[in-house]
């Protein structure tokens, strides 16, 4: 082989490889990231003891006072959140997933936000997550011959979906949340159209469900922490320290400030 060719393949070989290494560094920052974005804890209750009257979210809007300019909440009386599951195992369930439910996260996923980080902005990036599971989870499912294990549950008001659960059901393993997500544009601060409550009413019913099956322990992997403890969920982490400050309310229920000032209304 004449040198210059020789070294040619060489200086290929050589760019190749710091590609290859420069990518697997960009993918193991961007799941550092979303790691410690996404999924900062782990939280477990047991469905039998949910008090699920405290944890009863009716669906509900802000309005905005007119002499105070404060918002305040209007509940929906006449109407309800409607639920759908979608067993992965089944083909025709299946079918339906991408057909109803996946082109709604490939929307909330392409959510523009204009400003910094928040909770719309994090329900958008978990949307695009879950997607992502979803079809890794079939593909997998599909070239293993091994059955799909998880399901998609939604919360739908007036026939629109509002929220948005994958659910880890796999035999011998403590059932698990992996990802729940509200509608990001309903999440943005002070926004008064977008109905609320359907990530907290979606929670109760996937915890529900567990209950009537006689499941005695879950698991959620939440990136706020303290919003959950404050409705009954514990640390799986033994003396992990309490977190008392609310951060993200992805289900988009609570009423506290968000760290950039745009709230969780």
């Amino acid at each position: 082989m004449h040198p210059k060719s020789y070294n040619f393949l060489e200086t290929c070989k050589f760019n190749l490889t710091l590609f290859f290494f420069g990518f697997l560094k960009t993918l193991l920052l961007i799941t550092i990231i979303c790691s410690g974005l996404l999924y900062a804890g782990t939280l477990y209750i047991n469905p039998q003891t949910y008090q699920f009257g405290e944890n009863a979210f009716p669906p509900y809007h802000f309005e905005i006072n007119p002499v105070t300019n404060e918002l305040y909440k209007v509940f929906d009386l006449d109407n309800d959140f409607q639920f759908k599951t979608y067993d992965l195992k089944i083909a025709e369930d299946i079918a339906g997933y991408k057909e109803d439910i996946e082109p709604i996260l490939s929307k909330w996923g392409a959510f523009d936000i204009n400003f910094g980080p928040s909770e719309a902005s994090h329900s958008s990036k978990l949307s695009t997550v879950m997607s992502t599971d979803v079809n890794n989870d079939l593909e997998y499912s599909e070239t293993s011959l091994t059955p799909m294990q998880q399901e998609v549950h939604v919360a739908l008001y007036k026939g629109e979906v509002e929220a948005i659960a994958y659910t880890d059901n796999t035999v011998g393993v403590t059932p698990q949340i992996r990802i729940l997500v509200a509608n990001p544009e309903g999440l943005v601060g002070g926004q008064t159209t977008i109905v609320k409550g359907g990530g907290s009413s979606l929670l109760g019913h996937i915890v529900r469900r567990y209950q009537e099956a006689g499941v005695d322990r879950i698991e959620l992997e939440s990136g706020n922490s303290g919003y959950y403890m404050s409705r009954g969920w514990k640390n799986k982490v033994e003396n992990a320290p309490q977190e008392e400050d609310f951060v993200w309310d992805l289900t988009g229920d609570s009423e506290s400030e968000g760290a950039c000032g745009t709230g969780s209304l």
